[in-house]
């Protein structure tokens, strides 16, 4: 079951979701000071960064469908996130689409 943080953006968005033991925790400032770097390309991908509450640091890429689709436990870089959705169907799709103008 989703945290209602990231169900709220189920069928609308991807979500990277960081999890972690407390706002504070080192790991987590680190990943969202790697995703507030590529705010454009995180749009793109129609990409939301979600802090979660949780025991233990983890990042979880989350598919619009509400399905996980990669668990990392240490910080992970844009770039890496970015080459799993881009290679998602789904995305290609969207990349189609807005390439022919629909």
């Amino acid at each position: 079951m989703l945290p209602p943080e990231v169900a709220v953006h189920k069928d609308r968005h991807r979500v990277v979701a960081i999890v972690a033991p407390s706002p504070t925790d080192a790991r987590a400032a680190r990943q969202r000071a790697l995703f507030a770097d590529v705010r454009k390309a995180c749009e793109e991908r129609d990409l939301v960064v979600v802090p979660v509450q949780g025991k233990a640091f983890a990042v979880l890429l989350v598919g619009k469908d509400g399905g996980e689709k990669n668990r990392w436990t240490v910080p992970v870089e844009p770039r890496t996130v970015f080459s799993l959705i881009d290679a998602m169907p789904m995305r290609r799709a969207e990349m189609k689409r807005r390439r022919s103008g629909e």
